[in-house]
Formats: C-alpha cells, sequence, structure tokens
C-alpha cells in the first residue's frame, strides 16, 4: 500500500491546483466583463474533474 499514498496525494493536489487555477481564470474572465458567468463556472468546474482525472491516470500507468 505504499505505493498508493503518494498516487493519492499527487492526484489530490494536482486536482487542486487545478481547481485553484480554474477558479482564477474564471475571476480574471469575469473581470475583463465576459457575462456568461454560468456557463465559465460550469466550465471550470468540468475541466477541474477532468484535471483530476488525468492526474489519477497519469500515476496509474
Amino acid at each position: 500500500m505504499g505505493n498508493g499514498e503518494p498516487s493519492l496525494k499527487k492526484a489530490f493536489f494536482g486536482g487542486t491546483t487545478f481547481v485553484l487555477f480554474s477558479f482564477i481564470a474564471l475571476g480574471i474572465l469575469t473581470a475583463l466583463g465576459i457575462n456568461e458567468f454560468e456557463n465559465l463556472f460550469t466550465e471550470a468546474g468540468l475541466l477541474a474533474f477532468a484535471g483530476m482525472i488525468y492526474a489519477v491516470y497519469i500515476d496509474t500507468t
């Protein structure tokens, strides 16, 4: 089980970084006056979710 912990940790931090990046990008785009806030928010959420899956996938292969 020693192998599983670093993978989980890496996936968690990768996902968290992706979430933070998505929200920062969202904030910048909103500040620039883009009014499709809901669409961007959904897109950022999907990107963050994809980032987590991607991090797990990279770790397990």
